[in-house]
């Protein structure tokens, strides 16, 4: 029992995330990895979601990916030929995050993960 609450109260976890990259032919490729996240009290989710927010030219609020990324991504891990998890090297997880759409999909992975919504990906 205690272990399962000193897991549970660890400074990070991972969640499975899935990058959906455009492809010829209309197609899509997915790129899946587990982003290893911060673990973050309410008080901070409330905070990170508020300082990513901005308002558009159109006076509308809307979320800007990237800051929540920043805030919580601590490390990106994939499966080796072994099967066990490695983290990938900094340039590559700069390139994940340079394709349209790579910091939604981890922040979407994350607010799921804050929500107790189930993984879509292992």
């Amino acid at each position: 029992m205690f272990s399962q609450l000193t897991k549970a109260l660890s400074d990070t976890y991972t969640w499975p995330v899935t990058v959906k990259v455009p492809a010829n032919g209309g197609k899509q490729n997915n790129i899946q990895f587990d982003a290893e996240f911060h673990r973050v009290d309410q008080d901070e989710v409330e905070n990170i979601f508020e300082s990513a927010r901005s308002v558009n030219e159109d006076g509308v609020k809307v979320l800007i990916y990237s800051k929540v990324v920043d805030r919580v991504l601590v490390n990106m891990k994939a499966k080796n030929d072994e099967g066990k998890y490695d983290e990938l090297p900094d340039d590559l997880q700069a390139s994940i995050r340079r394709i349209s759409g790579a910091d939604r999909a981890i922040a979407n992975a994350f607010t799921a993960s804050i929500t107790g919504e189930k993984a879509k990906n292992s």
